[in-house]
């Protein structure tokens, strides 16, 4: 995306979220600002540190990103990358959710960039595999706290044995949040009767340990 000042190039029919654009070439712009070519574009959740076009990235960041130690970094030898973002960067915890990419995420919110924290290192090419987090994360990054069962008809019970406050959502598939509560009882149950069945995506945010929990969920 980024281009010289004054370049001929332009976007047609583009939509972005969640990007680092982070231009080390001072006489370049993040994105294409050439407003007579630029056409149905869509920019929008990205962090960038140099110019691009007026009207766009309402929910944006421009600065500089902070990368851990390390990043960013990519292995032609084992095609495996290292793109997260410092806990104290701009843009950790600002991204949004994009559904079937960033349906699971450490934290409040997704990162900007590709590379969530708390993610293993992303490995490119025809062996690409991606997996959210590591078996930490994934099976219980909260303590004390377990959900069943799954699948469910519409109860679902939470055992939060520290009875610590806990923030509940729930995502459908789309990204949108369909459920919302915070609890901090020792024994839970959410009621999801008005749920159509599907899949849906439980994040349980812990403030006092600042740990995120992601489920999957099934509603049959």
């Amino acid at each position: 995306m980024g281009t010289r000042d004054g370049s001929n190039r332009y976007i047609l029919h583009c939509e972005t979220k969640n990007n680092i654009f982070h231009v080390r070439n001072e006489t370049k712009n993040s994105i294409s600002i050439r407003a007579s070519g630029n056409i149905d574009n869509n920019f929008d959740y990205d962090l960038t540190n140099h110019p691009f076009p007026n009207g766009d990235e309402e929910h944006g960041i421009n600065g500089i990103p902070t990368y851990v130690n390390g990043a960013p970094s990519f292995s032609f030898t084992t095609k495996a990358g290292n793109f997260k973002l410092a806990s104290n960067s701009l843009g950790f915890d600002k991204g949004v959710v994009i559904p079937n990419f960033s349906d699971y995420f450490e934290g409040s919110a997704p990162d900007m960039g590709a590379h969530e924290h708390g993610t293993e290192a992303i490995v490119y090419g025809v062996q690409a595999n991606f997996v959210p987090f590591d078996n930490t994360l994934t099976e219980s990054s909260i303590d004390g706290v377990n959900v069943y069962p799954i699948p469910t008809n519409k109860l679902l019970y939470i055992t939060n044995l520290k009875g610590e406050e806990l923030e509940l959502s729930i995502y459908d598939t789309r990204g949108r949040i369909v459920y919302e509560d915070t609890i901090k009882e020792q024994q839970n149950s959410l009621n999801l009767e008005k749920l159509i069945r599907g899949f849906y995506y439980l994040k349980i945010y812990s403030p006092l340990q600042k740990s995120t929990k992601n489920v999957k969920l099934i509603l049959n």
